[in-house]
């Protein structure tokens, strides 16, 4: 069964990446600089770092935890991807790392 789902996975990941555009990024990189070059459908493959985000402030429209969800309240999210779907991929399982310093790690924005 694990091998079937994993040879599934790589033909959708396959598919969904022809023509796409590999892209690495190392030591000394900022992953938000390549997240925004990066084309809808590309693969961003993650060095063996930690990449840090810088929190950036915004009001959110929506409150999960509140009594009225339309009540707006300040947070911070991490790495912003805008209009387009990527695919990120480490290169380690322990020494690439995400930290987002952030509420929301990841907000994906409609361009």
């Amino acid at each position: 069964m694990r091998t079937i789902l994993i040879t599934s996975l790589a033909a959708v990941l396959m598919a969904a990446t022809a023509g796409a555009t590999q892209l690495t990024v190392e030591r000394g990189s900022d992953l938000q600089s390549v997240i925004n070059y990066a084309a809808n459908g590309d693969t961003i493959i993650l060095g063996e770092k930690v990449f840090a985000a810088r929190p950036i402030k915004f009001v959110d429209s929506l409150c999960g935890n509140c009594l009225d969800p339309r009540t707006p309240i300040e947070a911070t999210h991490g790495f912003v991807i805008r209009g387009k779907s990527l695919v990120l991929i480490g290169q380690s399982r322990t020494r690439s790392r995400l930290e987002t310093n952030a509420g929301y790690g990841w907000q994906r924005k409609q361009a």
